[in-house]
């Protein structure tokens, strides 16, 4: 699929509106409530929004340190953003820190057209080792009929590096062989 079927537009801008750290996060401000975090979704999508972005994603920017298993208190929460803060009639997207398949499930269940995630390779990051697999990625995606859903792959994510002697370029042709 062309990037214009699905934004309009063949190079489009997307904005990303970073929540304030989720529930079960060690950030997390626990005076606040969900609402707050709806809150402030909302109001950062409206503002990327008003100012004349293609598309948007929401992300769980403040729940660091990052875990790499997505927890059931973090989907919920993202789960209710996302749903709140999807503006109407545009497309959004989401991308979970470190979770591609919490990812695929919230965009599911909130009508996500698309993911963000780095989902093949192994990373060395403040996280220590860390892997993910594509194959893993692609296999949910069939089994809860997700295939509407479109992936963006992060071949090289922020705070990480690749060891071993593949460069980027190769990285990004090679995303566990997808043609998505």
């Amino acid at each position: 699929m062309r990037l214009g079927a699905l934004f309009r537009i063949e190079k489009p801008v997307i904005a990303m509106a970073h929540l304030p750290a989720l529930s079960g996060s060690p950030r997390c401000n626990r005076d606040q409530n969900i609402k707050h975090v709806i809150d402030y979704g909302q109001s950062e999508v409206e503002k990327l929004v008003a100012g004349g972005v293609d598309a948007n994603m929401i992300c769980n920017e403040d729940d660091r340190p990052c875990v790499l298993k997505a927890g059931l208190e973090q989907v919920r929460a993202m789960t209710c953003a996302n749903t709140a803060a999807a503006p109407k009639d545009f497309p959004f997207g989401l991308d979970f820190l470190r979770g591609p398949i919490a990812a695929l499930a919230i965009a599911m269940a909130t009508g996500a057209m698309f993911i963000r995630e780095a989902v093949s390779g192994l990373y060395e990051s403040d996280m220590g080792l860390w892997t993910t697999s594509a194959g893993e990625l692609l296999r949910n995606r069939a089994q809860i009929c997700a295939d509407n859903i479109r992936l963006f792959y992060d071949i090289l994510p922020e705070f990480a590096s690749m060891p071993g002697a593949r460069h980027v370029a190769q990285r990004a042709r090679e995303p566990g062989k997808a043609t998505d």
